[in-house]
């Protein structure tokens, strides 16, 4: 098998022409160009490029866009003398097919997939970000999010005196990324904070971090009204914790359980239309009416429940402190017993780190 085969233009064109190889051709030059626009607008690209190049080239970018300019111009002809040449479907792909060879071929078909795949996903996204602003915009509060369980993404915009600032911040701040909190940095760049940083953050739902660099008057007016948090740094350190704070803020706290109190039974009473009646001692904390309890016996949960009453004599109390006696009946459970310990305990949240 020779992967390096090649079609002539005619067996193309006779391929073409054959019964279910033919495509229909609906698209118009009008479609073509909305679908090139399209790939590009709306993702920041040229936004972001020239922001780089205004920060990073300086003059001489234009002698850039007019290198570039030539360079499309080239491509352009080409494009045009091969499809004239080749007049079938299949673009590069076909093209490379009759000039180079069906490996090469293979390895462009599946190049052009991928650009498509990266591209609509890009525009997907920022799209998405779009119309969510524009609901915000009319008052309608709808979630274009989808959550995936619990977890969130920190977007981060950053902005340094100089490359290396700029390297050593991002890689550090990615690296704070946690279990379920995925910290982002979507732009990272020399110079000062202007408004397309501000425009960027408002469309990604970010924040800002300056290390030894200002917003421009402009932008810090366009932050304020779009409410985008810009956080400013003259030592990495600072931000690094800064941001470490606030990814343990967006954690879901956890719930932990803490032992309140502990009783021993020491007698226990049968009483009409009450039912059973334990006298006890608090061995440890505070026994409240309110606080959820458990029945141990012989080091084995037996019951879990709470308190139908709780007494210090005859009189109904709401707290029981360490070495007082007390009275104290279970919702719906009897079968409480000399010895058993009673165990109150709480639901409290930890933050996680």
């Amino acid at each position: 098998m020779n992967v390096f085969r090649k079609k002539s233009v005619e067996q193309t064109l006779a391929e073409t022409g054959e019964s279910g190889h033919a495509l229909k051709r609906d698209l118009t030059w009008w479609d073509l160009a909305i679908m090139g626009v399209a790939v590009a607008v709306g993702a920041g690209i040229f936004s972001i490029g020239a922001q780089a190049a205004a920060f990073h080239a300086g003059p001489a970018v234009v002698l850039s866009f007019l290198i570039a300019g030539v360079v499309c111009g080239a491509a352009v002809m080409c494009y045009a003398e091969f499809a004239s040449m080749i007049p079938v479907a299949g673009s590069a792909y076909t093209f490379t097919y009759t000039t180079v060879g069906e490996i090469v071929a293979w390895v462009i078909g599946w190049d052009l997939i991928l650009e498509m795949l990266m591209a609509g996903s890009v525009v997907s996204k920022y799209w998405g970000v779009y119309l969510n602003q524009f609901f915000e915009l009319i008052g309608w509060n709808i979630n274009t999010n989808i959550a995936i369980g619990s977890f969130k993404e920190l977007n981060i915009i950053v902005k340094g005196d100089v490359d290396g600032s700029v390297e050593a911040m991002s890689g550090s701040l990615i690296k704070l990324s946690k279990e379920t909190v995925q910290v982002n940095v979507i732009h990272a760049a020399v110079g000062q904070i202007s408004e397309s940083d501000v425009l960027l953050a408002a469309a990604s739902n970010a924040i800002i971090v300056g290390f030894q660099v200002r917003p421009s008057a402009a932008a810090r007016r366009i932050a304020e009204k779009e409410e985008i948090e810009i956080r400013l740094y003259s030592i990495i350190y600072d931000a690094i914790n800064d941001i470490k704070d606030a990814i343990e803020g967006m954690l879901e706290p956890v719930m932990k359980e803490e032992i309140v109190c502990s009783a021993e039974v020491m007698e226990i009473f049968k009483i009409t239309k009450v039912g059973t009646v334990a006298g006890c001692i608090v061995r440890e904390g505070k026994l409240t009416r309110h606080t959820p309890v458990r029945i141990i016996r012989d080091g084995i949960v037996v019951h879990t429940g709470k308190l139908g009453s709780l007494k210090r004599f005859k009189d109904d109390v709401k707290e029981v402190l360490t070495g007082q006696d007390c009275g104290l009946n279970l919702e719906s459970y009897n079968d409480i017993r000399v010895g058993d310990i009673v165990e109150g305990y709480e639901q409290v949240e930890v933050t996680r780190k």
